[in-house]
Formats: structure tokens, C-alpha cells, sequence
């Protein structure tokens, strides 16, 4: 699920997965995850500023969205975990803005069944 540069706000993409994503919860009730959040552009590997909330904790912001919009929808908070990543885990070199959207994402980990 990828994001709006400097935002914690998904992009119109990004909501088929998360409808998804609430599902498979849905439809296996003691699923555990860790919601995983993370950001482009910067070097150092530190967590963005943002835009909207005007801290610097951007990736976590990111990954609190994603849970917010489970626990809004049904699902034990229990069941989750979030965390922020910053820049250190990008997946692709970041030549356009293509590849920056790209590490502009939250990623779900399955942690127990």
C-alpha cells in the first residue's frame, strides 16, 4: 500500500489492498500482524516529516493509518502491531518518482496464525 509523498494519507491504489487486507482479517479471526511503515527520499536511513501533523515520525504515522482503518473496522487491536521503519528499508534505488512512491508503502508481516 503506497502513499502520498510526505503524507500519511494512501493513495486511490491503495484501497483495494486495504479492503483486502480487512477481509483476510475478517476471515481468519486470530491472524497476528505487524504493520510495517516506510518512507523515500532521505539518506540517513531517519524517519520524514509530516505534512499534516508537522512531526517527524512520518513511516509510523504511515503504519498507524493502516491499523486505524482495521481497528475502525472491527479488529481487535490485539491482533496488531505497528512500527516505523523511516528510510532504511528501501526497496528500490530512487531515480524517478515512480521508484519513490514505490518505497512510500506499509508493509504487512504475518506474525501468527
Amino acid at each position: 500500500m503506497n502513499f502520498e509523498g510526505g503524507r500519511h494519507i494512501l493513495l486511490k491504489k491503495a484501497e483495494k489492498p486495504l479492503q483486502l487486507l480487512l477481509k483476510t482479517m475478517q476471515d481468519n479471526p486470530t491472524m497476528e500482524i505487524v504493520i510495517e511503515g516506510h518512507i523515500c527520499c532521505l539518506l540517513d536511513g531517519g524517519d520524514g516529516r509530516d505534512i499534516d501533523t508537522r512531526t517527524d515520525d512520518l513511516s509510523i504515522n504511515r503504519a498507524k493509518a493502516v491499523y486505524n482503518y482495521l481497528v475502525q473496522h472491527g479488529i481487535d487491536p490485539r491482533r496488531m502491531h505497528y512500527r516505523g521503519y523511516g528510510s532504511s528499508r528501501k526497496l528500490v534505488p530512487e531515480r524517478t518518482e515512480e521508484d519513490m512512491t514505490t518505497n512510500r508503502r506499509v508493509e504487512i508481516k504475518v506474525i501468527g496464525k
